[in-house]
């Protein structure tokens, strides 16, 4: 799961679709899975993202997600 995610950002599509195709998985019970969501929607760079992971930023728990959201965010808000 974790290739096909990272294989999704690598496109750097910008597109709204891919947002959609990832933000369910932010939910995941793996941290290492939900990282590499935050990572790849921040490579995706669809403004898109920032609302949910925003609402994610306030309910995770893991210090590691907490911080790939925080430093996505940052680059998302600098995408065109």
């Amino acid at each position: 799961m974790r290739a096909a995610v990272e294989s999704l950002g690598a496109t750097r599509s910008g597109l709204a679709s891919d947002v959609d195709k990832l933000i369910p998985l932010l939910g995941n019970g793996s941290r290492d899975v939900r990282a590499t969501v935050v990572r790849a929607l921040r490579n995706v760079c669809n403004m898109q993202a920032i609302p949910p992971l925003s609402l994610r930023l306030q309910s995770e728990t893991t210090d590691q997600v907490r911080r790939a959201i925080s430093a996505a965010l940052v680059e998302l808000r600098q995408c065109n």
